[in-house]
């Protein structure tokens, strides 16, 4: 088993986003109501982002909260050290035994794999003031935000406001107000002079636009994006939150005990986002086709609309999860077989594997129109490719033609 891959994939994954072909939203199911509330968290994160065909790409959730309850760590006061702050985020970042505990965090996290300066006394909230997050249309290769970020906490607006306003003119903020909330908006132009620089400037030197309220903080590139933010938390244009594929997998993660998923609506493509020379570099094979995932994958799981992977913890330690969404409950339970078929016979082309060596246990059923299954072993380390990886375990049939 490749162990190296486990520090690499939360670094490489500042270049990556989603990849994958086949799942698209076409409507509403037969008893998913949209006054369910049994997604928990991501249902709740989900209601803050706008419902958009490119942010359904890529959908990111962390509840920061549940992890720090289930691996016991502390939250740090408002006042210590940047260094008790970095220990706090790797804490946070990887458990055992060096298992990424979720994707690279959102940019308004401030917990972004260290790579931003700690941002408590530049902005008024911080990594420890944080419960939840959630990103939503990460590019391919992207180091930047993404387009649409929300965080869940406690925040104080008196400190947000002071922390805002003791900027010189270059880097103060316009200051107003939208649907009754408070918006601080900057210059989203490149300039690699304020690249890093706070209060919230980006790897490019790119401002954003961020609407700070008592329990969520929104940021978006633009101030109309913003709006978007606002009018779908409101629930005045629909949020991912009624999307009833993504409402399906928000409760399949809450009940199967998830603690951070990666959501999106395609399937899965024929090249992964890496780039060639971070292939190389990690010894991770390169050179595989479509046709060779297919004849491998043989016979292919049935054509899904929606899909995520994800990671939880419980008394036999962290677990994956993985939810296929289908369009209906027949599609979902045939699979099941096929699903298990993969596991046992096939071989992960891009770690050169068969898939029972790095799995230890697992279990797979249906439920309505979803597949879910919970997987155990040394594949842990390797959680995030699944989803990343366009690879033998969970490629499917192309979309019927109508």
């Amino acid at each position: 088993m490749k162990r190296w891959l486990c520090p690499i994939l939360a670094i490489i994954l500042l270049m990556t986003a989603i990849g994958v072909n086949g799942c698209k939203n076409t409507g509403a199911q037969d008893g998913e109501s949209p006054d369910d509330t049994s997604g928990g968290v991501f249902l709740e994160m989900l209601a803050l982002i706008p419902d958009l065909p490119g942010i359904r790409e890529y959908v990111q959730i962390t509840d920061y909260t549940r992890i720090r309850e289930l691996l016991d760590i502390a939250r740090p006061a408002a006042d210590v050290s940047e260094e008790v702050i970095r220990d706090y985020i790797l804490a946070l970042t990887y458990g055992p035994p060096d298992t990424p505990l979720h994707p690279k965090a959102s940019f308004l996290s401030g917990s972004d794999g260290l790579q931003n300066p700690v941002r408590r006394q530049n902005t008024g909230f911080g990594p420890q003031d944080i419960n939840a997050d959630i990103a939503g249309g990460v590019k391919p290769d992207s180091y930047l935000p993404s387009p649409y970020e929300a965080i869940k906490g406690h925040f104080d607006f008196p400190d947000v406001d002071d922390a805002m306003g003791s900027y010189d003119e270059s880097l103060t903020p316009e200051i107003g107000s939208y649907q009754g909330i408070t918006t601080y908006t900057w210059d989203h132009s490149p300039n690699l002079e304020r690249r890093l620089v706070p209060p919230i400037f980006d790897k490019e030197g790119r401002g954003s636009s961020l609407a700070v309220q008592d329990e969520y903080v929104f940021l978006a590139y633009t101030p109309d994006n913003l709006a978007n933010m606002i009018d779908a938390s409101q629930g005045n244009i629909p949020s991912l939150a009624d999307n009833p594929d993504f409402r399906v997998m928000a409760t399949a993660f809450t009940e199967m005990g998830a603690h951070s998923v990666i959501l999106s609506e395609s399937g899965l493509k024929d090249i992964p986002f890496f780039t060639d020379s971070l292939l190389w570099m990690y010894g991770i094979n390169d050179s595989v086709t479509r046709e060779e995932i297919i004849t491998e994958a043989s016979p292919l799981l049935s054509y899904y609309r929606t899909f995520g992977v994800g990671i939880g913890y419980d008394d036999e330690g962290l677990f994956i999860t993985i939810v296929l969404v289908y369009d209906g409950p027949q599609q979902a339970e045939a699979d099941v077989d096929v699903f298990e078929q993969h596991i046992e016979e096939n071989t992960s082309l891009y770690l050169e594997t068969p898939w029972r060596d790095i799995v230890d246990s697992y279990e797979v059923w249906a439920d309505g129109r979803s597949l879910r299954a919970v997987l155990r072993g040394d594949i842990l380390v390797d959680w995030l490719s699944i989803f990343y990886y366009s690879d033998t375990l969970l490629v499917c049939e192309n979309e019927p033609q109508e």
